[in-house]
């Protein structure tokens, strides 16, 4: 029995997922289609409605008895499994999901939401700043602290641990625990601002984790990140309710998201940006290319997609922070509010650490031009009343991108790939740099 039915109508129930695939060369689209379509079963067959064969698209609609509740990783072997291992397809891109409301009930979000967060940290308006740690691996305990008070006393409102900081010889995940969270305190005093710390709690077994997430809180702090992807999504669906149980605000970092987003087969950032949200990540980064698909998943991770049926909005309870990162510097403040809005995390790592005068100089330069950009003041003129900014401004700015080839907020598809070139990434920061 063939999957192709063009003029069946999805039921409200109905999983939706658009795809483009790419049939091997003996085979016509349609046929690749419903061979793919057939792989998920017979009884409780999908129907391929949908197809676009110019642009190799086609739209599938699941029945919800396909699935089990709340459980992403078996959503994903139904949607993605034997989907993407058949040998019928040189590719398969899932592009965009279509979540009905029953599905969604089932899958936990966000606990606290953009607009908590932003409480906690008392910024209402502009863009939250973030540093990470550089280099990612070979620093000590003491390192973090040094790097950390640097960045916290330039204007940094959040100091990040990397993917590749956990727990090890060098860098004991308790040791650097308890002297940035003291540190943090410190800082927060002398500032008069709120300062924060997101440990990375991310270990071999979910107890571990646990574990490190209730000493994070018990050294005062209220946010956790983890490597999202090694971890694992039945892993994160479990810390998701850990972190509720704790009071804790869970992050997430991309590292190694490749695997999952490029390649012959793969899922759109905009896709695996809902999955995280829908699984309780409160930020997760983007990246840091102005393309359609960075604005698609800026707008996922602010509840904007298709199955909210609405435009970003901080007062969804379902909205999180997109997190721009990766060879990010000042200079390119401007253009990402502009194109991306104001409820963001900008996180630089070498941005700030390969500032001429170090780190605290450079964290100043981050966070005076997110201030001026949030208040429509051009970066050129900010520069010229600030040295730190100047300078910055000098070693990496660049001729402003265009922004014309990305869609208004309200756009819904990605049609194709507009990545603007990128400014070359910074040099590695030396252990002088660090010396104000």
């Amino acid at each position: 029995m063939s999957t192709l039915n063009l003029s069946y109508t999805p039921k409200v129930s109905d999983l939706i997922v658009h795809y483009t695939i790419t049939p091997r060369s003996q085979l016509s689209f349609l046929k690749c289609v419903e061979l793919l379509a057939a792989e998920s079963g017979e009884r409780l067959r999908p129907w391929v409605f949908e197809v676009r064969q110019e642009q190799s698209r086609c739209s599938i609609a699941f029945p919800e008895q396909l699935f089990e509740a709340g459980n992403i990783s078996q959503i994903l072997s139904v949607i993605a499994g034997s989907i993407f291992d058949t040998s019928v397809a040189q590719a398969v891109s899932i592009e965009r999901i279509d979540w009905p409301q029953t599905m969604l009930a089932q899958l936990p979000g966000p606990r606290y939401g953009l607009k908590k967060v932003r409480e906690l940290l008392k910024v209402d308006q502009r863009p939250l700043s973030c540093y990470v740690f550089r280099p990612q691996a070979g620093l000590c305990a003491q390192d973090c602290l040094e790097q950390a008070y640097q960045a916290w006393s330039g204007g940094c409102d959040l100091v990040q641990d990397s993917p590749m900081m956990t727990s090890t010889e060098l860098n004991p995940f308790r040791e650097r625990l308890e002297l940035l969270s003291r540190e943090r305190k410190l800082c927060r005093q002398q500032s008069g601002e709120e300062k924060t710390y997101i440990p990375n709690i991310s270990a071999d077994t979910v107890e571990e984790m646990e574990d490190r997430a209730k000493r994070v809180r018990e050294a005062g702090l209220r946010f956790v990140t983890v490597n999202t992807f090694q971890v694992g999504f039945a892993a994160l669906s479990s810390l998701s309710a850990i972190c509720a149980e704790q009071e804790l605000i869970l992050c997430g970092n991309r590292s190694g998201h490749g695997l999952l987003t490029r390649g012959n087969n793969r899922l759109s950032l905009p896709v695996l940006s809902t999955l995280v949200r829908l699984l309780g990540l409160e930020m997760f980064p983007i990246g840091h290319q102005l393309s359609q698909e960075v604005l698609e998943s800026s707008q996922a991770l602010q509840a904007s997609c298709a199955e909210s049926g609405q435009r970003a909005d901080r007062d969804h309870p379902l909205a999180s922070f997109p997190v721009c990162s990766g060879a990010l510097h000042p200079g390119r403040v401007e253009d990402l509010i502009k194109a991306l809005g104001e409820d963001l995390v900008i996180q630089a790592g070498e941005g700030i650490a390969s500032h001429p005068y170090g780190i605290k100089k450079g964290a100043e330069a981050l966070q005076t031009a997110i201030v001026a950009a949030s208040k429509g003041r051009d970066k050129k003129r900010a520069a010229s009343r600030n040295d730190s900014l100047k300078e910055a401004l000098r070693k990496w700015d660049r001729k402003p991108s265009s922004l014309s080839s990305l869609a208004t907020p309200s756009s819904s598809r990605r049609e194709n790939d507009t990545s603007l070139p990128l400014e070359p990434a910074p040099q590695t920061a030396t252990r002088d740099s660090l010396q104000i």
